[in-house]
């Protein structure tokens, strides 16, 4: 079976969470660009999978108690541009699967991190491993 791992150390100002009211068009612009910087991360070291379970490991800078999910509009985009490219396809860009519906994607299963990321960073780890049709 095929695995495929992803680390993300992005700054606090690129995340996108489930609380926060931020404007459509500044919200959209964030959304873009994470699409696009996974987009760009799978054409440098593509994979491919017809099915995969995907487990998102979160490192925090500090010890302080959140609620992970809370960051399921981030890993949204994150695996829209691993999967889709979102505009950004050049000559021999592969997907990693071909959708990220249900029959194609099961998860994400959230684990927390020991180790810290940087600060004013959340670093997340996003580990693809293909399952049986």
């Amino acid at each position: 079976m095929t695995t495929a791992t992803y680390e993300f150390e992005l700054p606090r100002a690129l995340i996108v969470t489930a609380n926060d009211r931020k404007h459509w068009a500044r919200q959209a612009s964030l959304v873009r660009n994470l699409r696009q910087m996974a987009a760009v991360t799978q054409g440098h070291d593509p994979h491919q999978m017809q099915r995969a379970h995907l487990t998102v490991h979160v490192a925090y800078p500090d010890r302080r108690r959140r609620d992970a999910h809370n960051l399921n509009p981030t890993i949204k985009a994150l695996v829209d541009g691993l999967v889709s490219g979102c505009g950004w396809r050049p000559h021999g860009w592969v997907p990693l699967l071909p959708d990220d519906d249900d029959t194609h994607l099961i998860g994400p299963d959230w684990r927390p991190q020991a180790e810290r990321c940087e600060p004013g960073h959340v670093r997340l780890t996003l580990i693809f491993q293909e399952v049986d049709g």
